[in-house]
């Protein structure tokens, strides 16, 4: 029966469906508000575990060389860098020679938060500390290379962390890809950039990166792998002993 004041069946679901797709949108709305940042965190997170993945083959590597050089550990001014030495212990070796202006990292060198884009080229994400080789000092005099029994607490001495190179232009000093072979501590504090897509401004320096949520990962001198963050680091004793 028609009544003249009464609403139809289809125009009765039309209402129904369009304020159920405005509830639909607003709940989706505020899901992806709060999704969001969770995602974010997780995609940091996964990204900070590859990059705790490359340190632990980068100990890995450290142990090997050091089992085939009678224990000693590398040191930061060998010829051609850790990339080098590194070389036949790493995925991929084969780099004609770490010097030269144009060649590829095994994927290992890449932290996936590396800022890229450097018109002068990218160096390795890490570096090792600049007080192996002498002796645990960054003043002279120097006596001699490291081995572990020479550090009365490996487990809190960084052997390895992340780090970044301030590039001059092509054809001033350095080339390109002149890599990040160390990591400097002076004048009581690591140098450092403390946000993740700047290297540290003075000339010529390779300083500490802190690339996730203000931690960077660290080999320890013992070869176990953690991020550190920037106020423990900042801590002189992870630099010398």
């Amino acid at each position: 029966m028609a009544g003249g004041g009464s609403m139809s069946p289809a125009r009765r679901m039309k209402a129904f469906t369009l304020i159920e797709l405005l509830v639909v949108v607003a709940i989706i709305a505020v899901l992806v508000s709060l999704l969001l940042p969770a995602l974010g965190r997780a995609r940091a997170m996964a990204k900070q575990t590859t990059c705790l993945g490359n340190m632990r083959q980068l100990g890995t590597a450290t142990q090997i060389y050091m089992s085939d050089n009678q224990d000693w550990y590398p040191i930061y001014g060998a010829s051609g860098g850790l990339v080098r030495l590194f070389q036949p212990y790493l995925p991929r070796p084969d780099m004609t020679s770490a010097w030269s202006d144009v060649f590829s990292y095994s994927p290992v060198w890449i932290c996936p938060l590396q800022p890229t884009g450097n018109p002068w080229g990218m160096s390795p994400a890490y570096g090792c500390n600049i007080t192996f080789g002498w002796d645990g000092k960054y003043w002279p005099p120097y006596t001699k290379w490291v081995r572990p029994a020479d550090i009365p607490s490996p487990a809190g001495v960084v052997w390895m962390t992340e780090g970044g190179y301030n590039n001059r232009p092509p054809g001033t000093y350095y080339s390109i890809t002149y890599p990040v072979d160390f990591v400097q501590y002076d004048s009581g504090r690591w140098l450092q950039e403390i946000f993740p897509h700047y290297i540290y401004a003075g000339t010529n320096c390779r300083g500490v990166c802190y690339r996730h949520d203000m931690q960077a990962v660290c080999v320890l001198a013992d070869l176990h792998v953690e991020a550190i963050s920037y106020g423990r680091l900042e801590a002189s004793g992870y630099w010398q002993w």
